[in-house]
């Protein structure tokens, strides 16, 4: 392995455990409000739950539109959510 290719993995593995720290608050958002991921999807316009089970497993991040209209179904404020977001990429590229 290069050196170019390890830097590149620690940051991968730097950004899937934002993600799993943001799909994790969002999960126990979900769970909170007795919603399951299929009703969610479903709130969400989503075909699928597939993919709000992809973000609370840490795969990936969620659209800023699904983020948006999570605020309104979970109750969140938006200055919760943006500081959640700004530390997990603040700690990415201080890390």
């Amino acid at each position: 392995m290069t050196h170019t290719t390890a830097i590149e993995t620690g940051q991968q593995l730097k950004i899937k455990r934002s993600f799993q720290v943001i799909g994790g608050f969002f999960r126990d958002k979900r769970v909170e409000s007795n919603i399951t991921q299929a009703e969610l999807a479903k709130l969400l316009k989503f075909k699928s739950p597939q993919m709000i089970s992809n973000w609370e497993r840490g795969l990936c991040s969620p659209p800023l539109e699904s983020i948006a209209s999570m605020l309104h179904i979970f109750g969140l404020s938006k200055e919760e959510v943006m500081e959640l977001i700004l530390e997990e990429n603040r700690r990415v590229l201080d890390e």
